[in-house]
């Protein structure tokens, strides 16, 4: 009969052992280098990242060195139903989770930056947070997606968070980013167009459901 392998973790990392209880293989992944585990991390969920920040003292602290940050919340929305009001019970527990995770965060910089629930306006002192927080870490890719989920409603002028707020702050770290991708914000003509004219390497620039973009004038560039 062929051996069969269990699994278990320990101190030093994930140790497998064979039927018998007599084998046991040292950890290959654990024994990678640092920058190697974090490139691997990133390319995790968050809610993934965070399981394996408790699997051994060696994984405890990598995931705060991760190039990604990815705050979906799609998973949440699933749960709600028509008219629940347990939208607003997940709010603040969303808003915390974030500034959980943005004062552990070590990352000296960031390839991407994305935050996705049904937020609004009465978030503001949160939100600026973690714009400034993004652009201090030189992100390249800025998603900021504010859109409800498919079974809530409310009303449009709800929908009023503006990022023109930010353009100073924005403009220093302009060499930096290369994706901006913003969806249900206030964003005006004139923001747009400061974007396009003043961010020589940005590759992307999506704006949808945005009230405020009204008389569009894209300028021309040789």
């Amino acid at each position: 009969m062929r051996p069969t392998a269990s699994a278990k973790v320990d101190k030093g990392g994930l140790c497998l052992e064979d039927d018998k209880g007599g084998l046991c293989l040292e950890d290959r992944i654990s024994g990678l280098t640092d920058d190697v585990l974090v490139s691997i991390l990133s390319l995790l969920t968050m809610k993934k990242v965070a399981r394996t920040s408790v699997s051994s003292k060696r994984w405890r602290y990598l995931w705060t060195y991760i190039i990604g940050l990815n705050f979906d919340a799609l998973h949440i929305f699933h749960g709600i139903k028509r008219g629940d009001k347990e939208l607003e019970v997940e709010k603040p527990l969303y808003l915390s989770w974030v500034n959980q995770v943005l004062k552990s965060y070590n990352g000296p910089s960031l390839n991407e930056f994305r935050v996705q629930f049904d937020l609004d306006e009465t978030c503001k002192f949160d939100i600026d947070n973690w714009v400034n927080f993004a652009m201090e870490k030189r992100v390249r890719r800025l998603e900021l997606d504010f859109s409800a989920s498919c079974f809530h409603t409310r009303e449009e002028e709800d929908y009023n968070y503006s990022i023109t707020n930010h353009l100073h702050s924005l403009s220093l770290w302009c060499n930096s980013l290369t994706n901006l991708v913003l969806t249900r914000l206030n964003v005006t003509a004139q923001v747009l167009k400061y974007f396009l004219t003043n961010y020589p390497f940005l590759e992307q620039l999506s704006v949808e459901e945005s009230e405020g973009l009204v008389n569009l004038n894209v300028p021309e560039f040789h």
